[in-house]
């Protein structure tokens, strides 16, 4: 089993912690209700998730990512999609 570095845990939370207290439920927060297996990593499938191997993108290439068609049920992971791990990169643009 593998194991996620204590920082990346606390950065994690915090960020979690955050995005719960603006004000919002947290069914908005994390898309909605349905599939909090793969969501929160307690389906079945979740072990096959590569945490060794990290893809970089940045925000222009997520938004061009498809809606997939969700699977029926909350243990169905999307591959790939579902089974990697993406660091998102930031360039923040002043005005």
């Amino acid at each position: 089993m593998r194991r996620i570095p204590r920082a990346s845990l606390i950065f994690l939370s915090l960020a979690l912690a955050a995005q719960f207290s603006a004000g919002t439920t947290p069914a908005q927060n994390c898309g909605g209700t349905e599939r909090w297996g793969p969501k929160d990593g307690t389906d079945p499938q979740a072990l096959s998730i590569d945490l060794t191997n990290i893809t970089p993108e940045v925000v222009a290439d997520l938004v061009t990512i498809h809606q997939p068609q969700l699977p029926g049920d909350n243990k169905t992971r999307i591959v790939p999609d579902e089974t990697h791990v993406y660091l998102v990169l930031l360039q923040p643009q002043f005005s």
